[in-house]
Formats: structure tokens, C-alpha cells, sequence
């Protein structure tokens, strides 16, 4: 028991023991039970988390150039072949498909990406990707948008809810929505 009313794990042997109960010990993984008291601690166990979450993908065919810079939540998946570069933060329940490319330090929250999509130093929010489509450089995919199959999102374009159709250029410096 200390200042804060909380009971240290340790405590518990001493407790169940004076109640009688069977004490015993099991050996488990120390990433399991490191604790949380600070942001230094904090980041480790995220840290060990980004590791589970990007071997899981690592051995169902997903190729991370550096798995130490890249982002991708638990919920997220991501199908064989894709490759993804550094730098880059997948999330929010993201479904990405076969051979995707992700070059280096794009974001893509909630979003569906088709197969054989190119997306280069891009963010895509809330959005729909159509096949063989290429995004980017430096392209912003605001929630809402859609955009076709074999399309081409050019350098600095921004789309706020949209449909792009199929096989169509949206050229650079461009504002859709």
C-alpha cells in the first residue's frame, strides 16, 4: 500500500498467502510485464509493440525496408507483396492490397488502397484508392475521396471529397473538391 492506495504486484504474494491460497510461479516474457511510469517507458513499450505488429506483417509476406521507422496500427492490414519504405505511419483500421508500393514517409489513415497502387511522400484520410493508380509526390487525399483505377494524382494536388474517375490525370499544383 503506498501513497496512492494502490497495492504493488509484489504485495499480492504476501496477501494471498496469509489467506491461505496457493502461491506458485509462472515464467512469461518480460516484454509482458514491463510497466508504464513514464514517457521514456512509455515509448519502450510502444516500441515493442511496433516490433510485434511489423514482424506479423513481415512474415505474411510484407516487405519493410527499415521496420524501425514505420508505423502500422494493429488493426491495420496489409496484403503480400507490398513493399514499404521508411518513414512511412499506416492507420485507423487501413486496408492496403497486394503489390503496393509506399515510398518513403506518406500517412494513410482509414483508407483503402487497391492492388498495385504507387503512393510517393503522400497523405491519404478517409479515402478509396483504385488500382494501379500512382499518388504523389507530396499529394494530400482528404477524407471522402475517391479516386479510380490506373489514375494518376500528380505532385502538390489536394482532392476533399471527390470521385476521380478511372485512368484519369490530375495534374500538379491542382485543388479538387
Amino acid at each position: 500500500n503506498n501513497n496512492q492506495g494502490e497495492y504493488y504486484l509484489t504485495d499480492v504474494i504476501g496477501i494471498l498467502k496469509e489467506e491461505g491460497k496457493k502461491v506458485g510461479a509462472v515464467v512469461i516474457d518480460y516484454e509482458e510485464t514491463i510497466g508504464v511510469n513514464s514517457r521514456a517507458q512509455l515509448a519502450q513499450a510502444e516500441e515493442i509493440l511496433r516490433k510485434r505488429i511489423n514482424l506479423r506483417h513481415m512474415i505474411n509476406g510484407v516487405t519493410l525496408i527499415d521496420p524501425n521507422s514505420t508505423y502500422i496500427g494493429d488493426d491495420d492490414e496489409i496484403e503480400r507483396d507490398t513493399i514499404i519504405y521508411p518513414g512511412n505511419v499506416i492507420e485507423g483500421n487501413t486496408k492496403i492490397g497486394e503489390g503496393v508500393i509506399l515510398y518513403p514517409n506518406s500517412r494513410i489513415s482509414n483508407s483503402i488502397i487497391s492492388n498495385n497502387v504507387e503512393i510517393q511522400s503522400s497523405v491519404i484520410i478517409d479515402s478509396k484508392i483504385g488500382e494501379r493508380t500512382t499518388v504523389g509526390p507530396f499529394a494530400y487525399i482528404r477524407p471522402e475521396s475517391v479516386i479510380g483505377s490506373g489514375a494518376r494524382i500528380g505532385d502538390f494536388v489536394e482532392i476533399k471529397k471527390s470521385t476521380i474517375g478511372d485512368n484519369t490525370k490530375v495534374s500538379h499544383l491542382t485543388y479538387i473538391g
